[in-house]
């Protein structure tokens, strides 16, 4: 199931184009999660004072939309519908990520799809 009708028209143009699109299949971790040492201090919850949070740190993850594998190249594709103020932080995370983990042999590719348009110009890129 698909959360918008631009990721079900992206995801009829990739199988058109003879694609094998994977949908939110794998999830990457861009920063680990961990326990503080260094007290931080806030307000926790409806707590008007300030109190000493040390709880666990979680993790930040990252799934794309679509990735599609083809001979030498892993591409990503993110589809854009609404885009909330996480979106910058994690997509430079994301790109760190990749330019930090490569594969040998292959090459990646990261785009961002806002219409049927973008996607059409991708796919001459990839292809």
């Amino acid at each position: 199931s698909f959360k918008s009708n631009l990721e079900v028209s992206v995801y009829k143009h990739l199988l058109q184009a003879g694609f094998k699109p994977k949908y939110e299949e794998e999830t990457f971790t861009l920063i680990d999660n961990f326990t503080p040492t260094v007290p931080f201090y806030g307000r926790i919850g409806k707590d008007k004072n300030l109190v000493a949070d040390m709880r666990k740190i979680r993790s930040v993850k990252y799934t794309p939309d679509f990735i599609i594998e083809t001979t030498g190249k892993k591409v990503f594709i993110e589809v854009k519908g609404f885009e909330n103020d996480v979106v910058y932080l994690k997509k430079k995370l994301f790109r760190r990520w990749l330019e930090n983990n490569p594969i040998e042999g292959i090459k990646y590719y990261y785009f961002e799809i806002f219409t049927i348009s973008h996607l059409k110009e991708a796919l001459s890129i990839i292809l």
